[in-house]
Parts: structure tokens; sequence; C-alpha cells
């Protein structure tokens, strides 16, 4: 596999080579505690029109990443169960840590968005959380950011 070419980016320009999280992350980070239900993730979601939580636990510490596709991959079948809201209260049964991915990556804001894009595609992710030393959530970086950065990058 090639590596990344930033076209537009001098050879001699280090500032994007040098980049760091803090610079591109999206903050605050929308979080849901772990015991939450997954309609009351599914309808945060829905009402932030957003596609990925940070799963919190009583320490406030990252405890996994929900996604949309989670989300929908735990509601029955629309073949199945034709109405939508029935399978959407169906939600209400299961909890956001059964469906969310867990084994969380992590960066640090002071790490590069090298590391932090490097580490997303390695593990094929869409959303990476930032946290504290302590290990609690201060950001994320998700697909936008990454989009958001590159279309920076070519104006």
């Amino acid at each position: 596999m090639t590596g990344i070419v930033v076209i537009g980016v001098p050879e001699s320009d280090n500032g994007a080579r040098n980049m760091r999280v803090r610079e591109i992350m999206t903050s605050p980070v929308q979080t849901v505690p772990v015991g939450s239900s997954l309609r009351e993730a599914a309808q945060m979601m829905r009402a932030r029109r957003m596609r990925h939580l940070v799963l919190v636990d009583a320490a406030g510490h990252v405890a996994g990443v929900l996604s949309d596709r989670d989300v929908r991959a735990s509601q029955p079948s629309m073949h199945l169960m034709k109405d939508e809201e029935m399978r959407i209260k169906m939600l209400s049964l299961s909890r956001v840590e059964d469906a969310a991915s867990t084994g969380t990556y992590t960066v640090r804001e002071e790490d590069s968005v090298a590391k932090a894009l490097r580490i997303m595609r390695d593990q094929k992710i869409g959303c990476l959380p930032v946290v504290h030393a302590d290990g609690t959530p201060v950001g994320v970086i998700t697909g936008i950011d990454v989009l958001d950065l590159a279309l920076s990058l070519l104006t």
C-alpha cells in the first residue's frame, strides 16, 4: 500500500505534517452513559444529527463507541416489523454497551493527526475518541473531520 500524498502542500511545508489532533477534532464530544437504552441513544443521535456517540462509564472514562450502524443492526428487520415506531420502541430493551464497539482506540489532543489517521485507516473505524490523560473524553475525530482537513489543504 502506498503512503498518503497530500496534493497542494509543498514538501518543505511541515505545518500540515505536524498538525496535532486538537486542531481537527470535534469538541465537545457527545457522550452517553453505560446503561442507557439504545432507544435513548438513537433519539439523541437523530435529534443532534450525528452518527457516533462515545460511551462513558461511571467514572467518565471512554467505554466504547456507538455508531448509527450499531443501532440499525440492533433493530428488528423492517421486513419482520413494518412499523418504524415499534422497531424504535424495541430498542428500549437493549443497552448501549450491548451494541457498541468496545476495546476502543483513543488518542490524546497532543498526538499527531497522522497517528490518528493511521489508527482510523488501519482499524477501519469512522470515529476516534480524543481523551485527557485520565481517560475522560474531550473530543472525537470522525470521517467528516478528516474530509474537512483534506478540503482545507486543497483550497
